[in-house]
């Protein structure tokens, strides 16, 4: 008989109700966590109190927003990638080749050499619809893979040999090979593979120990897993519809994890096997919107700076 998957609590720190809260990122020049409401494109700034130090108002959908070497960050919203300056100045990077009315950028990463990787969605969801994306240090974006629904969670292992990527509907987190002095991709192959009733994944991070941390929506639950896919623990909160995590804090070692206040629609529900009318009720549960947090015992990586 196998043993029971340990499971621990994380507590609410801050009590956001943001529509979908996520992108949560370590910086390490500014030792805070950035996080964005990827609806409304409010970024707040956490303190190591979880207070808000600092909120940048967008005004419309944004998907990313990553520490810059020499501080700013870089936004995704849209199709585009702009730079925000310090002083509040801003301008474009990059832009992918898509009609912003019909194709958007759903998550954003920074690669252990300072580029940005991004995962697009179609308006529609369509099957295929979605791809992934590389902007390298002169500006340019490239298109790497094709052939995505909603291209998502990303991150690296502590070597930078290898790359993870999460394709929500499919139900599965692959990896690839990855080639840092090139930036491409090579060797794909699912590590995890969720099935109907299972949830899909959304977020995720990894530790140094290279285990993966992935957040699965209306399950309540960031769940740990091995390189090799066992589960290792699960980490519950209140609010059923988890969005993402990252590691961060002086010593890498406190989890944050962001969730949404948003009913998802009824037929994407029923397609991954949850009662739709369950879901629905994810955007009024106790902390539904808001950040949780913990040391799980483990320690995430030093995050890599955009060097744009």
């Amino acid at each position: 008989m196998s043993a029971a998957v340990p499971t621990v609590e994380a507590p609410l720190v801050h009590d956001w109700k943001a529509a979908i809260a996520e992108a949560p990122v370590w910086d390490e020049r500014g030792q805070v966590f950035w996080c964005l409401d990827n609806v409304s494109g409010e970024i707040i700034e956490l303190g190591d109190d979880w207070s808000v130090r600092r909120t940048i108002r967008r005004g419309r959908p944004t998907a990313a927003a990553l520490p810059r070497v020499d501080g700013g960050l870089l936004l995704a919203e849209g199709c585009a990638f702009t730079l925000l300056d310090p002083d509040g100045g801003e301008r474009l990077l990059a832009a992918i080749d898509a009609d912003p009315s019909s194709v958007r950028i759903n998550e954003a990463a920074c690669d252990p050499q300072g580029r940005v990787w991004a995962g697009t969605v179609d308006a529609a969801l369509s099957i295929g619809g979605g791809a992934l994306h590389r902007v390298d240090g002169d500006g340019r974006c490239v298109r790497v893979l094709e052939g995505l629904t909603i291209g998502n969670g990303m991150g690296w292992s502590p070597d930078g040999g290898t790359f993870y990527l999460v394709d929500s509907p499919t139900g599965r987190v692959d990896a690839f090979d990855f080639d840092g002095a090139a930036g491409t991709l090579a060797n794909r192959r699912t590590v995890l593979n969720f099935a109907v009733g299972e949830g899909w994944a959304d977020g995720l991070c990894v530790d140094a120990e290279g285990c993966l941390w992935v957040a699965i929506p209306l399950t309540s639950e960031v769940r740990r897993y091995s390189p090799g896919g066992a589960l290792l623990l699960r980490v519950r909160v209140t609010a059923p519809f988890v969005t993402s995590c990252a590691f961060g804090g002086a010593d890498h070692a406190t989890l944050l994890i962001t969730t949404g206040a948003v009913a998802l629609p009824r037929q994407m529900v029923a397609a991954i096997g949850f009662d739709p009318d369950a879901a629905q009720d994810a955007a009024t549960a106790p902390g539904a919107g808001g950040l949780f947090a913990l040391k799980p015992g483990a320690k995430g990586l030093t995050e890599p700076a955009c060097r744009f």
